[in-house]
């Protein structure tokens, strides 16, 4: 069974609130490769995208501008030249992280994801910077072959984590390819 399914069967289980599950209506249809050429990714080719690049990273940030922000998800898809060692002293620096801006984590796991080792982070709270409340699900991924990493983060603003947004974050993770 695939990792992104066991976690987001979990997540489920948890018992996240899907009470009024907003149907997504965007489709993943745009591979989207960021300026470094260090990895494409799906996204709904309805979303906003924004670039960003620096010497040791590059990332691409899509989201749908056409709901509110209660109903907003956002991704950030970053591809950073730093080396992680995907282990459970990462979990703890993401627990701290998540801390530091007001948020709890409710679970964290390593494991695999297609050929890419992975970290997963699921957090929820009130954000202390933005003063709302938010779920976010943070990825690492790391393969041995390629050099740098993947973070992808998505935040998903609001009381609770839908279904659909679940399914489409699965979906766009799993679309992630790494280049040489």
């Amino acid at each position: 069974m695939k990792i992104h399914l066991i976690i987001f069967l979990t997540i489920l289980t948890f018992g996240i609130s899907c009470k009024q599950d907003r149907k997504i209506t965007a489709t993943i249809n745009t591979t989207v490769t960021d300026l470094k050429g260090k990895f494409e990714v799906e996204l709904p080719s309805s979303w906003h995208k924004e670039f960003n690049t620096s010497d040791i990273s590059s990332g691409i940030i899509s989201s749908d501008t056409t709901v509110d922000m209660n109903e907003a998800m956002v991704i950030n898809a970053t591809w950073n030249a730093d080396i992680v060692f995907i282990n459970s002293h990462l979990e703890r620096v993401l627990d701290s992280l998540n801390k530091t801006v007001g948020l709890k984590t409710k679970m964290s796991k390593t494991g695999k994801i297609n050929e890419y080792g992975t970290c997963f982070n699921f957090s929820f709270g009130l954000d202390s910077l933005n003063e709302i409340n938010r779920n976010q699900l943070l990825y690492v991924l790391k393969s041995d072959s390629i050099g740098g990493h993947i973070l992808l983060t998505a935040v998903i603003y609001g009381d609770s984590l839908q279904e659909s947004q679940s399914g489409l974050i699965a979906e766009i993770i799993k679309s992630i390819e790494m280049k040489k």
